[in-house]
């Protein structure tokens, strides 16, 4: 008896192993279909520049201004000479004709070069392994993404300064004061080309920061200032405005940049600030530590952020944790947030819930 048992009891066995073997698989099935599948990101600690605050002085504008510009220039061709009238548009020098095409697409290929890169970057980045690759890959992204900014600027400036024949437009009216450049010769970046008079009514301010703020301004740039509005009915008010960097240049002391009074609103009786009426700077540019600097994509209504947990169970979920952007640009953030050592969701096949199990896509 005890012996024709066995048979059963070894069939019953493998059976119920066989049943479930094709539970946990078709178990595991199901999850890999219903569950979300995400993929995950790191940040990474940084330093972020973002604060100014400094005062200054009114001050009255030279009487003639520099022209010039951010590359070499050779000379072709002169169509102004001191004492000539100018309006917008209108033509002044000309950039040599073969060096203006050459130029142009040199200054356009680094653009692409730079985006190719960065583009190439960005995928890295998103497809890291480990947190020491994308921290890696986030430092060369944001090194290649300033550098990309900038040579966009350049040949933004460069393109919109001149005709399709190489000429310099008048970017305003203006006065020729006296011009400095000779046709043939090659101006060098930041030499001026000719002067021009300056508006006897335009108010500007000057300030020194430190070599490495100086490098986060450009000329054009604008910086929040606050100045005392004079009116008949008592003491000046300080009111909200821009000034607009003109020129920037190094001195022993750092970077010294001159900026022209804009964009403030006078109401009834009051009148712009005079010479020597002190001015507020107050613009972010000031060297701050943040915890984390994060994918945007990874960031869910602007204010938070899905983190990945292993539980006792060896299965993975996801947790909300609110974040305070600090700074942004188009692929990155600076936030304030909790949980800085665990990884993050940064895409998701579905929309997710608070606490709810997915599945990770290494």
């Amino acid at each position: 008896m005890k012996s024709s048992l066995k048979p059963t009891i070894i069939k019953i066995s493998i059976a119920f192993i066989l049943i479930v073997a094709l539970m946990t698989y078709f178990s595991g099935q199901i999850d890999n279909y219903l569950l979300p599948h995400v993929t995950k990101t790191l940040g990474g600690d940084g330093t972020l520049k973002y604060h100014l605050h400094t005062d200054t002085v009114v001050e009255r504008p030279p009487a003639s201004k520099a022209y010039a510009l951010p590359i070499d220039f050779p000379v072709g061709d002169i169509a102004v000479r001191e004492g000539s009238s100018v309006s917008k548009g209108e033509r002044l020098l000309q950039y040599d004709a073969q060096e203006y095409a050459a130029t142009k697409k040199t200054l356009g290929e680094n653009v692409e070069r730079l985006e190719s890169e960065q583009e190439k970057l960005y995928t890295e980045y998103t497809t890291a392994k480990d947190k020491l690759s994308a921290q890696s890959a986030m430092d060369a992204l944001q090194e290649t993404h300033a550098a990309l900014e900038a040579a966009q600027e350049t040949y933004d400036n460069f393109v919109s300064r001149f005709d399709s024949e190489g000429w310099l437009l008048a970017g305003k009216d203006m006065e020729i004061a006296s011009v400095s450049a000779g046709i043939g010769a090659t101006v060098p970046e930041g030499t001026a080309l000719f002067y021009y008079a300056a508006d006897p009514s335009a108010l500007q301010i000057r300030f020194t920061c430190d070599p490495a703020l100086g490098e986060l301004i450009f000329t054009n740039s604008k910086i929040t200032i606050r100045v005392p509005l004079r009116s008949d009915e008592g003491e000046p008010v300080y009111r909200k405005g821009s000034a607009v960097i003109i020129e920037k240049k190094s001195t022993q002391n750092g970077v010294e940049c001159t900026a022209e009074i804009k964009d403030v609103k006078l109401e009834d009786g009051e009148t712009m600030p005079t010479y020597g009426d002190p001015v507020i700077i107050e613009t972010e540019f000031e060297s701050r530590q943040y915890a984390h600097i994060v994918m945007k994509s990874a960031i869910h209504d602007e204010s938070y952020v899905y983190v990945i947990t292993k539980n006792p169970d060896e299965k993975r979920y996801v947790y909300q944790v609110p974040v305070s952007i600090i700074a942004e640009n188009e692929f990155y953030a600076a936030v304030d947030m909790t949980a800085e050592s665990l990884p993050l969701v940064l895409t998701s096949s579905k929309a997710l819930e608070d606490g709810q199990r997915v599945i990770v896509d290494d």
